[in-house]
């Protein structure tokens, strides 16, 4: 999705679709009075009048409004007009241990609100908005409803049958709690669907609706765009929600009382000292008994009269100019469901080889391209695309053109299997400080026979010190040898423990790899399938050999598939592995608790190296390096622990999971060091930031109209590498790009060429740490790599920076080279690789950015400690079990699914429930594996013996 400036448009506040789950008859039927029905707000003095919808709703003829005895009906599970039994089991209690407990869910409440910009501009500006936030809910819940079904228990059957139908009560309400503008509704969707095949009602099987948010989401967004835009008023995409331009996110701010009134209580009530499950309940027990007591005799023009007051005359300028002008000169693109169909390809596929269907249509709802389109038609051209689909899941797809490349790479590394002499089995000069079992390593890759081997070692095991050897070894039996990696700051690490290293880029762009040499690539974890199989091709051409090393149990690559993985799981490649954890040597410890405290540190990261992440957070328990606090303290706490750490000596590293966290961390440390003078002589610069767009973003005009700045990543005609250059314009045909008074066209197709960055103000200081993200050369010739981390030893009066590296080198930033974040914190991906005395992971709770690769990546790059800093330790507990594994795109054949009412064709129970417990174990995941394609690898070997002959 695009972003813009604050200054645009408002900021969004609250969520988009919040679902909850009511089991409690007396609780559902008390929360229609006093939440749905009157409502606890300002403005409904008269009731609020609620609606009936779906295709359940219209088969039991319910046309009128919601009336509170027809809702306590469908509650019970009764028909609401004649209060007959419509669902067999009407139970809504049981008896369990003594205790009475809800019998079954009554029904589930999805909340539709749109940005508080919109809700601004419907209560102030235009009441025509909310007539078309209406028709969005009803559109986002008529796509909801078709995926609704219910499971299937005749016969001893335990599966789940598409019923596509619902019945739901709309309530819409106009302001907050506080009596702030805040357009939202209530779609409250009862536990009972109509079973056509069955002929009865039945509860509802809600799972895939529940997946089916996100799109159901998209539905909503979509049409409130396009209902927008129809009556004229500008609008865009930003993190997945429209915003209106009319109304800025200060003005939005002054409309969001709610929130900042709850915080400003919490703090009065010394939440800091609470724990996270008593703050959650302070935080509800001040929901509830800090309502401001409602004016019933208030009206909403009384209400209106009172916004508009509290706006400046501006804002009111602003929200009465509805048809608002475009800031930079845009040209429609026309929209094209093919377009808006490979941009959502272009931005999803480019980091993942597998996604849903009904993402991908989601994404091209909310592109610029979808704008206008119906949803039928993108499922149309979704189901008529050659996608490879999973066969226990069809509505998982994958592009055959990643498949095709998974299974060359398959291929290409199979037919080489010893099929080599070996680089040099007789090599006598293994460098003494190696202890066994990097020696055996050595010796192993130099004897194999096959073409391609993998050295898997652990974090911190000493695979540079072993490569080394390997080199050596290769060099001595006459072979050339080229050293790569994926990342210049990789290569640096390289050329610093002695090896002439180079990136792979450079490699694949000279295809100058010697003619029968050894081609070794470190950190081949991090290499997609796309680039992985282009190093293979290389090899074959040239007869070279491939020796492979990395770790799969750390981040794989940022492009789709992880090319090693997919190596490992399905070539079953030739391995030899590093185990000796070499990094957390207790004998740098100063005393015996020391030692004592760093071995246990060194079997907590080898124990999430093993996977067994549970142990691995015991471990780090028992030494009390994992420190719960509440959340508002905890950024705080790492900053502290880090100013700590620096007083030691030590060298020291944050770590976030988001890049909203780790600027937050950047900026607590920051200060921190500052107040103790370790930081001084600060100035403001003006730096660019990377916004880390997908290709697929890059190809939307729209993310041009609040994104203007480009820096090239490669030169393009007379543009040069490193070159910052103004968007001008989009167009049709491409970006219009102004330099030096001259306009240039560039088309989307370079889109690769440059990245999308904005300007930022950041203080920068002698003695600041800074995480450069680019690369290039300084003033003096030297490299600067993209993650590098350097020091700050002077501010030049014309802006240049003279830093120094982690090894000591000087080099000097040009003023136009400001790329660059704040280094005392980085995401765990930007930690793979590097190496500190002290780790401390700031844990925001984030659980889509917590797994057991980011977990074992992060506590292992300490020496001596590691340290966990975490607002709610069970639910870090638990999403650190999650494996973080990415799905290949590599199936066995292609198969078509036939278009069908509904956008997903559902497995059946027994079908899921059999991989589900599959996945319960990760042995049992990959024994699984192995056997589905066992067979195949078996059938591939044969084929290539047949088709190469008998060996020479």
């Amino acid at each position: 999705m695009t972003t813009f400036p604050s200054s645009q448009c408002a900021n969004a506040h609250g969520d988009m679709i919040r679902p909850g789950i009511q089991r409690s008859v007396k609780v559902a039927s008390g929360y229609f009075r006093e939440h749905l029905k009157v409502g606890d707000y300002y403005t409904e003095k008269s009731n609020v009048r609620g609606e009936w919808f779906g295709s359940g709703a219209a088969r039991l003829g319910l046309v009128h409004g919601v009336s509170e005895r027809g809702f306590q009906r469908m509650c019970e599970g009764k028909d609401p007009r004649t209060g007959d039994r419509l669902i067999a089991r009407l139970n809504g209690l049981r008896v369990e241990q003594g205790r009475r407990c809800p019998n079954r869910r009554v029904g589930f409440d999805f909340v539709f609100s749109p940005s508080k910009g919109v809700s601004v501009l419907a209560e102030c500006g235009d009441e025509r908005v909310k007539a078309v936030h209406d028709d969005a809910v009803k559109v986002a819940l008529g796509e909801l409803e078709k995926f609704v079904a219910t499971r299937v228990r005749r016969n001893g059957a335990n599966d789940r049958r598409m019923t596509q139908n619902f019945v739901a009560a709309l309530f819409r309400h106009d302001t907050s709690r506080e009596g702030d503008p805040h357009l939202h509704t209530h779609a409250f969707v009862f536990n009972a669907t109509f079973d056509g095949e069955e002929g009865r009602w039945k509860a509802l099987e809600p799972s895939d609706m529940y997946r089916a948010q996100r799109y159901a989401d998209a539905c909503y967004q979509h049409r409130l765009r396009e209902g927008l835009l129809k009556l004229g008023h500008m609008c865009m995409v930003k993190d997945g929600r429209v915003e209106v331009c009319v109304v800025t996110s200060e003005t939005a701010e002054k409309f969001s009382k709610r929130h900042a009134q709850i915080d400003e209580i919490e703090k009065a009530n010394g939440v800091e000292a609470a724990t996270p499950a008593e703050r959650y309940q302070l935080r509800e027990r001040i929901a509830r008994e800090s309502r401001a007591q409602k004016d019933r005799d208030q009206s909403l023009d009384d209400l209106k009269a009172r916004w508009l007051a509290e706006m400046t005359p501006k804002e009111r300028d602003r929200l009465a100019f509805r048809a608002s002008r475009r800031e930079l000169e845009f040209t429609e693109i026309r929209t094209s469901v093919k377009r808006a169909i490979d941009v959502a390809e272009a931005h999803l596929f480019e980091r993942n080889a597998v996604v849903h269907d009904r993402d991908l249509v989601a994404h091209a709802l909310l592109s610029e391209s979808g704008r206008f389109l119906s949803t039928k038609a993108l499922w149309a051209e979704v189901r008529a695309r050659p996608y490879v689909r999973d066969e226990l899941n069809p509505e998982r797809i994958s592009l055959a053109g990643q498949s095709k490349i998974e299974r060359e790479l398959v291929e290409l590394v199979d037919r080489t299997r010893g099929r080599h002499d070996a680089i040099n089995p007789d090599f006598l000069g293994l460098d003494p400080r190696l202890d066994a079992e990097q020696a055996h390593a050595v010796r192993a890759l130099l004897e194999s026979r096959h073409g391609t081997n993998v050295l898997r070692g652990k974090a911190g095991t000493g695979k540079s010190f072993t490569l080394n050897n390997v080199v050596a070894g290769a060099r001595a039996g006459g072979r050339d040898v080229v050293v790569v990696a994926p990342q210049n700051q990789q290569v640096r690490e390289l050329q610093r423990d002695g090896l002439e290293a180079r990136t792979v880029e450079s490699l694949l762009m000279k295809r100058d790899l010697p003619h029968g040499g050894v081609l070794i690539v470190d950190e081949a974890g991090q290499l997609s399938a796309r680039r992985m199989v282009d190093l293979v091709r290389l090899c074959a051409l040239k007869q070279a050999r491939l020796i492979l090393s990395g770790d799969t149990r750390q981040h794989g690559a940022i492009e789709a598939t992880d090319a090693l993985s997919l190596l490992e799981d399905r070539a079953c490649l030739p391995t030899v592995e590093l185990s000796k954890i070499r990094r957390q040597d207790p004998t740098r410890g100063n005393t015996a608790t020391e030692r004592l405290a760093i071995r246990s540190y060194r079997d907590a990261v080898a124990a999430a190296s093993n996977g067994d992440t549970q142990r691995s957070l015991r471990l780090l328990e028992t030494e009390k390096a994992v420190i719960e606090v509440t959340e508002p303290a905890r950024v705080a706490k790492v900053a502290e622990a880090y100013v700590q750490a620096t007083e030691r000596g030590d060298r020291v590293l944050a770590i976030g999971q988001t890049w909203n966290e780790v600027n937050q961390l950047n900026q607590a440390i920051r200060a921190n060091l500052q107040s103790f003078g370790k930081v001084s002589g600060s100035v403001e610069l003006e730096t660019l930031q990377n916004l880390n767009l997908t290709l697929g973003q890059r190809m939307e005009p729209g993310t041009y109209q609040h994104c203007r700045d480009l820096v090239f990543v490669r030169s393009y005609g007379r543009f040069k590498k490193g070159e910052r250059v103004e968007v001008a314009g989009a167009t049709a045909q491409g970006l219009r790009l102004m330099k030096n008074g001259k306009e240039t066209v560039v088309g989307y197709s370079k889109a690769d060429r440059f990245m999308v960055v904005r300007p930022r103000r950041l203080k920068v200081g002698v003695g600041d740490h800074l995480q450069l993200k680019f690369n290039g050369k300084s003033e003096e010739g030297r490299t600067l790599a993209n993650g590098e981390l350097v020091r700050v030893e002077k501010v030049q009066s014309d802006g240049r920076l003279v830093v120094r590296d982690d090894s000591g080198v000087r080099k000097t930033l040009g003023a136009d080279q400001r790329i660059f974040n704040h280094g005392y914190a980085v995401t765990s991906y930007g930690s793979q690789g590097k190496t500190v005395d002290t780790v401390l992971f700031s844990d925001a709770g984030a659980a889509g950015a917590t797994n057991q690769k980011q977990w074992y990546v992060t506590i292992s790059r300490g020496r001596r400690q590691a340290k966990v800093f975490t607002s709610d330790l069970a639910k870090l507990r638990e999403s650190i079990q999650r494996d973080g594994d990415r799905d290949f795109a590599l199936q066995e054949r292609p198969i078509s699914i036939q278009p069908k009412p509904a956008p997903t064709v559902v497995p059946t129970i027994a079908k899921e429930e059999d991989f589900d417990a599959m996945q319960a174990s990760r042995e049992r995941l990959q024994r699984f594996k192995r056997h589905q394609f066992v067979r195949n690898h078996i059938a591939r070997q044969q084929a290539i013996k047949r088709r190469l002959g008998p060996r020479p």
